[in-house]
């Protein structure tokens, strides 16, 4: 048995997205992550579901012990907007299970398939020219949360890569 890690940055209960390091991470805290839980991601592979809706890039994390969750990111609040836009090749995206002591239960990573890439690029360019008033986003991301359960915003696919 390996030795767990601390994840390094705190998150809130539930799933987030960043651009770190160079890469996408996508984090999902749970108080606790069990045995069974994690023996379903060497059963069954985890999907990231890219979908786009009224410039609101909303990402299905499913596979193993997530049913169905989502996840939103916002080129226009990210530090690093110029540099994911200025990228010459698909960077990586790392998805990681963290337990409620921040512990890294399960983690994957690998280079995002290129066409799965050049349509992130391309949607991430259109989020970047979209004209939001103050606070806007969140509320248009609140809205679709509550019209749309996670599972359901697949109507608005646009790409999806396995790990």
């Amino acid at each position: 048995m390996t030795e767990k890690m601390k994840f390094p940055y705190d998150i809130p209960e539930g799933a987030v997205m960043d651009y770190v390091d160079g890469r996408f991470v996508v984090a999902v805290k749970d108080d606790c992550w069990n045995e069974e839980e994690l023996a379903l991601l060497k059963q069954e592979p985890f999907v990231v579901t890219m979908c786009w809706y009224n410039g609101i890039l909303p990402f299905v994390l499913e596979g193993g012990p997530v049913d169905s969750s989502d996840v939103y990111f916002n080129i226009q609040e990210s530090d690093a907007g110029d540099e994911i836009l200025g990228l010459k090749t698909a960077p990586d995206m790392e998805i990681v299970l963290v337990d409620a002591e921040n512990m890294v239960e399960w983690q994957k990573r690998k280079t995002l398939p290129d066409a799965f890439w050049q349509q992130l690029k391309q949607l991430l360019k259109q989020q970047a020219q979209t004209a939001f008033m103050p606070g806007e986003y969140d509320v248009n991301v609140e809205g679709l949360m509550s019209a749309y359960e996670p599972f359901e915003l697949h109507k608005y696919e646009k790409a999806t890569v396995k790990f």
